[in-house]
């Protein structure tokens, strides 16, 4: 993939997320994300980077979206929920993934209550960390 390429979309997810593109010069792994942004750590990663079991796993939760607005006129976001097992004794890292559009809309909602979110998310974040050490 040329660099240009994947630069270009770094930048295209910080204008549609309100952030804006940091650099790599100088950067470790981790050290700073993709887009400097006021509530996410944003990384981006572009290319053919779902696996096919990632990829089946949301053509079911999208088809199952699509099926029940078709036959009852039920709205729902499509949403594929991700456990990575770590190993014995270790916890599993979960994930949710959604469609751009249906985060833009839960991000335009947060917005609006913006304060009050960050704070509930600090403190689950202090929390987890308390727990982890």
């Amino acid at each position: 993939m040329e660099r240009n390429t994947w630069k270009q979309e770094e930048r295209n997810w910080a204008t549609r997320l309100g952030g804006v593109r940091v650099p790599v010069t100088g950067r470790q792994t981790g050290s700073a994300p993709d887009v400097q942004h006021h509530r996410y750590a944003i990384e981006v990663k572009m290319g053919k980077v779902m696996s096919p079991r990632l990829q089946k796993g949301w053509f079911q939760a999208f088809s199952s979206s699509c099926f029940q607005l078709a036959t009852q006129s039920i709205k729902k976001i499509p949403l594929l929920c991700i456990t990575q097992t770590n190993g014995p004794g270790r916890q599993n890292s979960r994930f949710v993934m959604l469609r751009w559009e249906d985060f833009k809309n839960m991000n335009d909602f947060i917005n609006q209550r913006d304060e009050e979110f960050a704070s509930h998310m600090n403190d689950i974040l202090i929390e987890e960390l308390e727990n982890n050490k």
